[in-house]
């Protein structure tokens, strides 16, 4: 336990000093849901931890220096209903730890991720750090699923035993690289819309580094064999 509270310490310290690339590096750091922890008897994951710690320090943040008027956040009225539906789904809910789980992971938790970005990133350069950041994500991981179908990495058993052979990269089974893959494919697919000057080096960076994301993404997704 003792890893974890440091890394959310120095996570803090980052988020304190520059809330967008604390915002990016959580994008950059997805794969890492698979470190599991307890909190207080709950149980959690180390990018959860994260999420709620960039969350209390965009709350402190704006206690101090104050931020947008919450009353301009889109879609809230239809934010809202939906995360009161999903509370009454956990008290009619068989199992509701399990509820409480999903509740927390899948809905609250990305809810108030979105508050944080939405208060927080107003220029293009900050959008295009968050963008690199889980563009560079994917990128590595579908790397590492190509080395593995190759045979220079090894993949986890039983699925590259299995027929087709399949692999996971980092992640705990294929289907998990999948899920991760497909949006991120068709977020960068949309850059391929857009105009660029070959001469201007940073032009060209985002026209390739797109192309690549999509090319070793759809790779990895064949060599998913995703269901």
């Amino acid at each position: 336990m003792i890893l974890p509270v440091a890394i959310a310490f120095g996570f803090f310290l980052l988020a304190h000093r520059n809330l967008p690339l604390a915002a990016a590096l959580i994008l950059f750091l997805l794969p890492i849901y698979q470190w599991r922890l307890t909190v207080l008897g709950v149980p959690s994951t180390v990018l959860e931890l994260l999420v709620l710690v960039l969350f209390a320090t965009w709350v402190f943040r704006r206690i101090r220096h104050g931020g947008r008027p919450l009353s301009r956040i889109p879609w809230r009225w239809a934010a809202l209903l939906f995360l009161l539906s999903a509370v009454v789904a956990i008290f009619v809910s068989p199992d509701r730890i399990s509820a409480l789980g999903y509740f927390k992971a899948y809905i609250l938790e990305p809810i108030l991720f979105f508050l944080v970005l939405w208060d927080t990133i107003q220029e293009e350069r900050q959008v295009r750090i968050l963008l690199f950041a889980i563009g560079a994500a994917s990128l590595i991981l579908s790397i590492i699923a190509f080395a593995q179908y190759l045979g220079f990495v090894p993949s986890p058993e039983p699925w590259i035993l299995e027929t087709p052979k399949r692999v996971a990269s980092l992640l705990e089974y294929p289907n998990a690289l999948g899920l991760l893959l497909v949006p991120v494919i068709a977020l960068f697919s949309v850059f391929f819309l857009i105009p660029v000057r070959e001469t201007d080096p940073q032009k060209r960076f985002i026209r390739w580094f797109p192309i690549g994301v999509v090319f070793f993404g759809v790779l990895s997704l064949l060599f998913v064999v995703s269901r």
